[in-house]
């Protein structure tokens, strides 16, 4: 932030303008927004406008602001229920059931602020003592076990899959399919898929094979914030059920949704094929989610360098990418990587002409970089 202040009030860097690779934020990186979606917000925040001026939207977005408003009496501006708004909680339950092929519970849906906050408040509900344990894998999914007892199932980037043939799969559909009795709870949000819509801070978790008091703690636990904010259970429940084949918005929805979804195919290849290669950088294709996470082979004289200065080395090559180049990474040694190997996580997120700009300045800094240190 600092930089960026210096570079807007004319201080002379190596580069002019900030790229920036750091956070999954896509509308903060000029991703536009699906238009059905803001036209219902829209009219759920100020329903007049509809009245006086309903040429200005599609028909659907128009009844399904009004579904939405008639669900919560008092519209966007009032608390719902602490589990979420009944109409939302019974549209993501059919979601659920319709993905997985199997029933889901309504009353085992509650919305959230955004994943984060459900897997907080899920974390505060199981760990009870110092000897609790949970496992969390790092930096990927691992194979699970029979064993496990209770699975938390973060499964935010289940649109976000590039490589042909391949589709999400959830847990709670591998569970039913082998007749596990497994405690699960999943997690989903508004902020990545070809949504992006980080801002409004809507989620939800769905309990799995928890008995009813464990579920009555967990209602309590969330009703010290009353209900998650409106608007991002409003936004939940168009990313769950967007428009269909025959709506008005559906083909303007389509359009928008795979444009998207295919830059997003083309940015992931292009950024993976450019940094395999580099000298001493392996990358894995990116055939899902919204991140590279490349391994850097540190020369010696680096990781001295590095340790020297009470610094981790992928932490100071990424500072040096950053005051060198204006590209904004984040150091693997935040993620707790294996002690001894180094990594560099960069989301794929910048604009298709962006990526190109992370391209080059990127190939340009390292081989400066390596030449530097070898």
């Amino acid at each position: 932030m600092e930089i960026d202040k210096e570079l807007k009030q004319g201080k002379k860097f190596p580069f002019d303008s900030l790229l920036y690779c750091n956070v999954g934020n896509p509308q903060a990186i000029k991703q536009k927004p699906i238009t059905f979606l803001r036209e219902v917000l829209c009219i759920t925040s100020w329903p007049e406008v509809a009245e006086k001026h309903p040429e200005m939207f599609h028909p659907d977005a128009i009844q399904r602001a009004k579904e939405l408003l008639i669900a919560n009496p008092g519209g966007s501006g009032a608390y719902s229920n602490t589990a979420g708004v009944g109409k939302v909680c019974d549209d993501v339950a059919a979601y659920i059931s319709k993905r997985d092929g199997f029933p889901c519970d309504p009353k085992n849906i509650f919305l959230t602020n955004g994943a984060s906050q459900a897997i907080q408040d899920t974390l505060k509900l199981l760990i009870d003592k110092p000897t609790d344990c949970i496992l969390i894998p790092i930096p990927q999914y691992p194979l699970y076990s029979a064993s496990i007892h209770i699975i938390l199932a973060d499964e935010v980037y289940q649109e976000n899959i590039y490589r042909p043939g391949d589709k999400f799969v959830s847990f709670k559909k591998v569970m039913s399919e082998l007749k596990l009795n497994c405690q699960l709870v999943s997690f989903h949000s508004t902020s990545k898929g070809y949504w992006g819509e980080c801002g409004r801070r809507g989620g939800y978790l769905e309990m799995v094979n928890f008995p009813d008091d464990v579920r009555a703690e967990l209602y309590k636990l969330l009703s010290i914030c009353c209900c998650s904010n409106v608007d991002g259970q409003y936004t939940m429940d168009v990313m769950i059920n967007p428009p269909k084949p025959g709506d008005a918005s559906y083909e303007l929805f389509q359009k928008e949704k795979n444009g998207i979804l295919e830059s997003l195919k083309v940015r992931a290849k292009k950024l993976s094929t450019a940094l395999n290669k580099l000298e001493g950088v392996s990358c894995l294709s990116v055939d899902g989610a919204l991140y590279t996470y490349f391994r850097l082979t540190m020369p010696p004289k680096a990781i001295a360098a590095a340790k020297k200065m009470g610094k981790a080395a992928d932490a100071m090559y990424c500072m040096d990418l950053l005051n060198e180049a204006g590209v904004v990474c984040v150091p693997g040694s935040g993620f707790g990587q294996e002690e001894g190997t180094y990594h560099v996580r960069s989301t794929i997120l910048p604009p298709e002409n962006e990526i190109d700009q992370v391209v080059e300045r990127m190939n340009n800094f390292h081989k400066k970089w390596m030449a530097k240190y070898n």
